[in-house]
């Protein structure tokens, strides 16, 4: 059977190095306190999340958590078949399911967090307009057309257009070439995915602290503002 890259097939498999065996329970453990550590948080904001303008951004994070699990898990199974050398040739429908549910979780929880950017701009920024735009019915209608593009990007991914897989030889996913629109489409939404938390919500925060000091809504004098400014200056970085 070919390979879905029309690439020679990924190496080591099997035997897998101690290395790769190594970097594959690094991996494993990883997933399992991501996924625990997003547990609690959806614990601890279970009773914050609400329909209403002022509780959306636990709602929103609330949705980085779910999709951020989901991603954890579909890695700890991919990986978790991985190391009982489920054959990627014969298996691979399976390897690009866990692939594409891994890449669009990550993707969506992006776009999750950078709504709750959006959100603060609009609180912040223009208050009486949020109260008019944020209503129950604006916030339901968002949810459920994230969902039903969360879903459609999954499918999409297993379409003869384009397509992503997990690389049971190199433990992370990639994207099926032998598609016409994996690099472009998938691709794209990878790089800037991955630059977009760290410059966009960096310039966000740095604009909207300036504007609370020259509003004079902030000081920057107590306690309470230095820490939300170091919070606002470290959390690109973390996330």
């Amino acid at each position: 059977m070919n390979n879905v890259t029309g690439r020679p097939p990924l190496e080591p498999f099997p035997p897998y190095s101690y290395a790769l065996y190594g970097a594959g329970t690094e991996l494993v453990l990883i997933c399992v306190m991501s996924i625990l550590l997003n547990v609690l948080c959806l614990v601890g904001t279970r009773n914050l999340a609400r329909f209403v303008r002022t509780n959306v951004t636990y709602l929103l994070l609330r949705m980085i958590c779910y999709v951020s699990i989901t991603c954890f898990v579909s890695e700890f199974i991919a990986i978790t078949f991985a190391f009982m050398n489920v054959d990627f040739d014969h298996f691979k429908i399976l390897y690009q399911i866990l692939g594409a549910i891994m890449l669009h979780s990550y993707f969506f929880a992006i776009v999750a967090s950078m709504t709750i950017t959006f959100h603060r701009i609009l609180v912040v920024a223009f208050p009486d307009y949020s109260n008019k735009l944020i209503t129950e019915r604006f916030v339901k209608c968002y949810l459920l057309v994230y969902v039903i593009l969360y879903l459609l990007c999954i499918a999409s991914s297993l379409t003869p257009i384009m397509g992503a897989y997990f690389k049971p030889g190199k433990l992370n996913w990639g994207l099926d070439h032998a598609k016409p629109y994996s690099d472009t489409v998938i691709g794209t939404m990878n790089i800037i995915s991955n630059y977009i938390i760290g410059y966009v919500n960096m310039v966000v925060y740095t604009v909207l602290l300036a504007y609370l000091f020259m509003t004079k809504r902030i000081s920057f004098q107590t306690a309470t503002e230095k820490r939300m400014t170091i919070q606002v200056l470290e959390n690109p970085s973390i996330k």
